[in-house]
């Protein structure tokens, strides 16, 4: 925007699925978050398509990031192709560059057709467990409310953790 940074990453769609000629739109997107069925269209996007998405990631702690990205999508972190579910080590301050590319084909088996893009990161060199008792230390009372999503739990999916059969 002008030379000056701004918070996000930079999209860029194209109307077919090779990332071919010039997008058919470009802009900056606040994240990788999308499900294009349940938002409002991109403008001029068809069935077939492709997107990249670029930023820098600039971690506040040193630590090892487990970063998870949707299906059908290639990440790289400063050139280096990034699996699902890989794990980066990150020093605080460093600036990472992050490109993630999404090529849709509307040939994929109709039950994959969903058209989403996610790129998750979390810090899992934290022990979250520890930080969590440390901050009820002293407490006469503590309420807890938790839950499990579908990155946990799901059907005929085994779980080995304490308190699941």
């Amino acid at each position: 925007a002008d030379g000056n940074l701004v918070s996000g990453v930079k999209a860029a769609y194209y109307d077919n699925k090779e990332l071919e000629g010039a997008p058919t739109l470009e802009q900056v997107e606040s994240n990788i978050d999308f499900y294009w069925d349940r938002t409002p269209s991109t403008g001029g996007l068809n069935d077939e398509f492709s997107a990249t998405w670029e930023g820098v990631i600039v971690p506040e702690t040193d630590g090892v990031y487990r970063f998870q990205p949707s299906r059908w999508t290639e990440v790289t972190i400063n050139g280096e192709t990034v699996g699902e579910m890989d794990n980066v080590e990150m020093q605080a301050g460093e600036s990472y560059a992050v490109r993630m590319v999404l090529k849709f084909d509307s040939g994929w088996p109709r039950d994959q057709l969903d058209k989403y893009a996610y790129l998750n990161w979390t810090d899992v060199s934290r022990d979250l467990e520890a930080e969590a008792l440390a901050a009820t230390e002293g407490a006469d009372v503590i309420l807890f409310f938790g839950g499990i999503d579908a990155n946990l739990e799901g059907e005929e999916m085994g779980v080995e953790l304490d308190g699941f059969l």
